[in-house]
């Protein structure tokens, strides 16, 4: 049973409010997607300031998988990937969860990130690696990310 308000949907049995819920098309199979974000995501997960590398808390190869948080000022955070195939491709659906929402903006800032992460980082990556980027360079060279610019902190105040 889902009570809606603004695009927050609080499922009563999690106690989790949905926070961000969107869907992105990538031009690789779901088996592929799966493995980027599951085995490379070291490679293109770019954190900011106070965040932490997610863990896979759980996963059903090639269909689902779940992250763990991202800030460990809400460690209970989960963001949920389905994946699917979409034409030659795959569709990636992620929902961000949270017992402990932060504010308007900070949800705002939030989405924003994932975003970013999920929309520009990530198709960076699968750029790259169609033609001939490789993990190993990557990770010999964690500062080598030629698909993506630079990004100003955020203020958060």
């Amino acid at each position: 049973m889902c009570m809606r308000a603004r695009l927050v949907c609080v499922d009563s049995q999690a106690e989790q409010v949905v926070l961000a819920d969107r869907e992105k098309r990538y031009p690789v199979s779901p088996s592929r997607m799966f493995e980027v974000l599951v085995d490379e995501r070291d490679c293109w997960v770019h954190l900011r300031q106070g965040e932490v590398a997610p863990r896979v808390l759980g996963q059903d190869r090639p269909h689902r998988m779940t992250w763990s948080s991202l800030w460990p000022v809400s460690p209970r955070d989960r963001i949920d990937f389905y994946l699917r195939a979409a034409g030659d491709g795959s569709a990636v659906r992620f929902v961000w969860t949270s017992d402990q929402p932060p504010d308007d903006r900070g949800v705002g800032l939030v989405r924003q990130h994932l975003n970013e992460m999920l929309g520009g980082d990530l198709r960076g990556w699968l750029h790259h690696l169609a033609f001939g980027g490789t993990a190993a360079e990557t990770r010999q060279q964690p500062s080598f990310t030629p698909w993506r610019y630079p990004q100003p902190e955020l203020d958060t105040r």
